[in-house]
């Protein structure tokens, strides 16, 4: 069997997020529904991709819209047709042509071999990445593009006009993990680790996602069952409990973690990070630097006498 080799693509999917030591790798299939059935039937990506056109991909943060578009563009490589990606958080639009012309020349291909484009984190508030997505439409106007962006990116105070457009995009939605996904990711987490009540777990599971009014995602999944590992029986009553369990497990579990410095107090941590994200909500801001996140941290400590601040954190 030839094997395909794309770096760019190898550089996303063969290395996975660890946001523990012990995380196994595994990947959802995700579900997709187009918007005008959006509570009929399910539309996996292998049914559009035979006869692709230009699509609108929105869901909530965390449902997998970047891992969406690696895949995609890794199954349009395996089938010899060469899909371009751009990040909109990591490009400038005066900047869109020079970044193609990389792409281009890294697997040396010619304009006319694009048969997709591929723009990821999209937020139509954000004037730069408007103005990317006009250039692409007025540059590829025969090309289909694929925009993937989350819902506040795109309904939050936005007058971005889609129809002005050269090109039409149809909307689709990204899914939550139905029950059956969750069963298998929880299946999947114990492999190693039989268990003997699945049910009961699966069960907890989807009961406290409901309860902390959270997504369906893979993250927060293993979130929980981080939490479960230690202790079944403990009850996330609201999202701030399951703040300080989390806290408690990062501080607490040796072989996932190590510190350079002394140990940092759980109370201290869960201070100041509920205290930035207040702040980000009477100012009803969306996102933040790291530099302004280690900054506004470093003052509530200076602030209180905290010890829990490292400037190598």
């Amino acid at each position: 069997m030839k094997k395909y080799e794309c770096p760019s693509h190898k550089a996303h999917n063969s290395t996975p997020v660890y946001h523990y030591t012990r995380q196994l790798k595994y990947k959802c299939k995700i579900d997709i529904m187009a918007e005008d059935d959006i509570y009929k039937n399910k539309a996996k990506y292998e049914n559009f991709k035979k006869n692709l056109k230009s699509l609108l991909i929105v869901s909530h943060p965390q449902f997998g819209l970047t891992y969406l578009s690696h895949y995609m563009r890794l199954e349009a490589f395996k089938s010899h047709d060469f899909w371009i990606y751009l990040d909109s958080k990591h490009i400038k639009a005066r900047k869109v042509k020079s970044a193609i012309d990389s792409q281009l020349k890294e697997f040396d291909k010619k304009h006319e071999d694009i048969k997709c484009i591929i723009i990821d984190s999209f937020d139509s508030t954000i004037i730069d990445h408007a103005n990317i997505l006009k250039c692409i439409d007025k540059d590829y106007k025969d090309v289909p593009i694929i925009v993937m962006s989350n819902y506040t990116g795109l309904y939050y105070n936005s007058r971005f006009n889609f129809s002005k457009l050269n090109t039409k995009l149809k909307t689709l939605h990204l899914q939550a993990m139905q029950r059956n996904k969750v069963r298998e990711f929880v299946t999947k987490y114990y492999k190693e680790k039989p268990i003997e009540k699945e049910d009961l777990m699966v069960s907890k599971v989807v009961k406290d996602l409901e309860a902390l009014n959270i997504h369906r995602t893979p993250f927060n999944c293993l979130t929980l069952l981080k939490v479960f590992e230690r202790d079944f029986n403990q009850r996330l009553i609201n999202r701030t409990k399951m703040i300080k369990t989390v806290l408690f497990i990062l501080f607490t579990d040796a072989d996932s973690f190590t510190y350079s410095t002394n140990k940092p107090e759980v109370d201290d941590c869960e201070y100041i990070l509920g205290r930035f994200c207040r702040n980000l909500i009477k100012l009803r801001k969306r996102s933040f630097t790291q530099l302004e996140l280690l900054t506004e941290l470093e003052s509530y400590c200076k602030e209180k006498e905290l010890s829990c601040f490292h400037h190598d954190m």
